[in-house]
């Protein structure tokens, strides 16, 4: 992935005390190379003139790549803003399993100068878009991880129609409890 990246967004929770240490951790690297930074404005942290505040829903427009320092949840969520975009996206590990973030939080200088170095490959992945529908009627509409959406509900009956393109390639039934 050879590119210049003159902007970058961090997204991430960081008022908790590991994802803030990573992420001052992200930002002594993108400020070394001379990379200006964004935050969602509506996020705690105390970034001062490190970062810029921009609201959530701009963060993606006016980035030219996002880290997100988090878990999985976090890089979902980031996903979810670059959706649409060429906006590439790295992950930074801060959560418990890390099955979808890349840099573990010793790498992250490193990670970071890889990406500004054009020594990334880009692994364009899929979301998964749904519609939950529930017996009452109600419905929800996610993008990224559908269960997350139905946490809310002490019993819920799911029933997805899977598709690829247009065509249909089967139905599942399960009950999430809580």
């Amino acid at each position: 992935m050879k590119a210049s990246f003159k902007t970058c967004a961090l997204i991430g929770h960081f008022a908790e005390a590991r994802i803030a240490e990573s992420a001052g951790a992200a930002l002594a690297a993108l400020a070394r190379r001379g990379v200006k930074v964004l935050v969602a404005a509506d996020e705690a942290g105390d970034f001062g003139a490190a970062a810029r505040a921009v609201p959530r829903a701009e963060l993606a427009s006016q980035a030219d790549f996002m880290i997100a320092v988090g878990g999985d949840g976090t890089l979902l969520e980031a996903a979810r803003l670059v959706t649409g975009r060429e906006v590439p996206l790295l992950g930074i590990n801060r959560g418990r399993l890390g099955f979808l973030t890349d840099v573990m939080p010793e790498d992250v200088a490193a990670g970071i100068d890889a990406v500004l170095d054009g020594q990334c490959a880009a692994d364009a992945r899929r979301l998964l878009e749904a519609r939950l529908q529930r017996g009452d009627g109600r419905s929800v509409f996610c993008v990224g991880d559908p269960m997350q959406s139905i946490y809310g509900f002490r019993q819920a009956e799911v029933r997805a129609f899977l598709e690829l393109a247009e065509d249909g390639i089967g139905e599942l039934r399960f009950d999430v409890q809580r």
